[in-house]
């Protein structure tokens, strides 16, 4: 998939604003990728608000979104894919709840999550977390991978009549709160 684009239409996703999975979601089972380029992908959350402080939304997987599946990607190619404007996970591949991720022999380079602007701070909405990869509750193994230029940039709190920068910014190439095993993989420049 290249070029592809996730952007929620008003009142189609509900309160939260969800895009997720511009080029590809997919939910349970399993799910195997190889010698696939994903290039410039993009998921971007609209701004829902939930009330006078707090706007809700997320942006997850620029390019994929895997959800309570098994995953295998082989030989693949993650090209400058983001999630953008809220809460911003995984640039190039968002995963939740996957008993088995293996990625192999796959490249990453300049992927992005940015966070959008939260009107009240410690709200969360702001946060970017895997500039390139976002696991939550997953167990995986990545070997022979190269990461490169992949970034999280965290948005801004919006504390009228100042704005200041959001400190919700972690993983430039991979965030995860699983277990992950990775070997023979090499990681340039990540942010």
């Amino acid at each position: 998939g290249t070029g592809g684009s996730a952007v929620p239409a008003a009142g189609t996703t509900g309160a939260g604003g969800l895009a997720s999975g511009a080029a590809l979601h997919h939910i349970g089972g399993g799910l195997a990728i190889s010698g696939t380029t994903f290039e410039s992908n993009q998921a971007t959350a609209g701004v829902t608000p939930v009330s006078r402080y707090y706007n809700s939304s997320a942006a997850r997987g620029g390019a994929v979104t895997v959800e309570r599946a098994e995953l295998q990607v082989t030989g693949c190619i993650f090209l400058t894919n983001s999630a953008d404007n809220s809460s911003a996970d995984g640039g190039a591949i968002f995963a939740s709840s996957s008993p088995s991720i293996d990625i192999v022999n796959s490249d990453f380079l300049g992927n992005s999550a940015s966070g959008g602007t939260e009107r009240w701070k410690d709200q969360g909405n702001a946060r970017a977390r895997g500039g390139a990869l976002h696991l939550t509750n997953c167990i995986a193994r990545i070997d022979s991978c190269f990461w490169s230029g992949n970034a999280v940039i965290g948005g801004l709190v919006n504390t009228a009549p100042y704005s200041l920068p959001a400190v919700h910014s972690y993983g430039g190439a991979i965030f995860s709160d699983g277990d992950v095993s990775i070997q023979k993989s090499s990681f340039f420049t990540n942010r």
